[in-house]
């Protein structure tokens, strides 16, 4: 994998999937972009780097293009990212699984809402199945809040114990209110550029700040240059990062111990990097219920579901360019088929049960820590990404 970075010039907007249209007069963004904004960003990158697009940015070969970045039903590219990076130190920063809250006011250390797995801490409820409660504090949960992202190094100490770990928060992004304008689409195919009177409307614009930018691995080459990204199509420049393939060099350094900690307790979490979509719907992988609880067979281990922390599900979609390329007409513009994704962040834990080995573990180790549990096209797009974190 190449690693690269992408230093914004202005501020930038990502639209998330809620339906926008005039007669609203304000939109609301998200950050850090989706995977399926930025694989956009990515695609239309190596096809600027191969002279595949003319001056309106219509494909001059569509055959050749589709061999380079693939359509609608295939993708031949593998992504991970994007996620904030700081430029000068280098060190990128990850969204705070939701299973941390501060042990104290002060904030000085944090644990893990997950128990032990006690016979005593299951939860009756009228579900299909039972699940662990959470280690709750008598302070309320609000109050004890962390960072909305930790860093790297915090990320792979986390992940290596439950409690007593330290975060260091960083001011990454801020708000800044822009006024956005509506073109007139038919003067606009005609070659006309001109703007419809009297609709306007407010974006929140994130500005990265602290000389903050993005951090994404590529398995193609990509040339250094500028390009534009997100909603408002802002410059953004492009270039090989200076350290490559920080997400392992990192990982690497506690994945010994790591596997030692789950053998030793026979748990396990799985941390999701960036959005998963899985054909179980919020469950990573297939399986059963068997006694209340939900079981799976994943490589050569038997787990159960413990306890989860996952967050609302996500609407994702997207604009399909095969779809609409002869099309101005914003009224009919077709959008791939929705999906729900579970939030980044969303943490799952997992009790190994019958026999397994320590080869059984740490290949199951080797096969998960820092990889992309594969769906379709959507894992090589960067969805999907997890790390493993010991238990209790």
């Amino acid at each position: 994998m190449n690693s690269y970075t992408i230093v914004p010039y202005d501020v930038l907007f990502f639209r998330n999937n809620q339906s926008f249209h005039f007669g609203q007069w304000y939109t609301e963004g998200i950050f850090p972009p989706y995977p399926s904004t930025f694989q956009g960003f990515v695609r239309h990158k190596i096809l600027r780097d191969n002279d595949m697009l003319d001056a309106r940015g219509k494909l001059k070969d569509v055959a050749k293009a589709q061999g380079l970045v693939g359509d609608d039903a295939t993708f031949p590219l593998d992504i991970k990212g994007p996620f904030p990076v700081d430029l000068n130190t280098h060190g990128i920063f990850i969204q705070t699984p939701l299973d941390v809250l501060a042990e104290t006011k002060d904030h000085a250390s944090y644990y893990s809402i997950f128990p032990g797995g006690k016979p005593d801490d299951i939860v009756q409820s009228d579900l299909e199945y039972e699940f662990d409660c959470h280690l709750l504090p008598d302070e309320k949960p609000a109050n004890l809040t962390p960072p909305a992202f930790m860093g790297l190094e915090d990320l792979s100490n986390y992940r290596v114990n439950v409690d007593n770990f330290h975060i260091s928060g960083a001011e990454i992004i801020s708000i800044e209110q822009r006024v956005g304008i509506n073109h007139d689409y038919e003067k606009l195919n005609e070659g006309i550029r001109t703007v419809q009177p009297g609709k306007f409307y407010v974006t929140p614009c994130v500005r990265m700040i602290n000389e903050t930018g993005f951090y994404c691995e590529v398995d193609r080459e990509l040339k250094d240059g500028a390009l534009k990204l997100g909603g408002e199509s802002h410059p953004v420049y492009v270039e090989k990062a200076t350290h490559e393939n920080r997400f392992e060099e990192t990982l690497k350094q506690t994945r010994e111990i790591l596997t030692e900690k789950i053998i030793g307790t026979k748990t396990f979490r799985i941390v999701l990097l960036q959005p998963g979509i899985f054909p179980e719907g919020w469950f990573p992988f297939p399986y059963n219920k068997s006694v209340r609880k939900i079981a799976a067979r994943v490589g050569n281990l038997d787990i159960e579901l413990v306890a989860a922390a996952t967050g609302a599900p996500l609407k994702i979609s997207g604009y399909s360019y095969a779809k609409n390329e002869k099309n101005t007409d914003q009224k009919t513009v077709n959008l791939k088929p929705m999906v729900n994704a579970m939030p980044a962040g969303s943490v799952y834990m997992f009790r190994i049960v019958g026999t397994s080995s320590k080869q059984d573990v740490e290949k199951f180790v080797g096969d998960f820590d820092n990889r992309k549990i594969p769906y379709e096209n959507y894992s090589k797009m960067g969805f999907n990404h997890i790390i493993i974190a010991c238990g209790r």
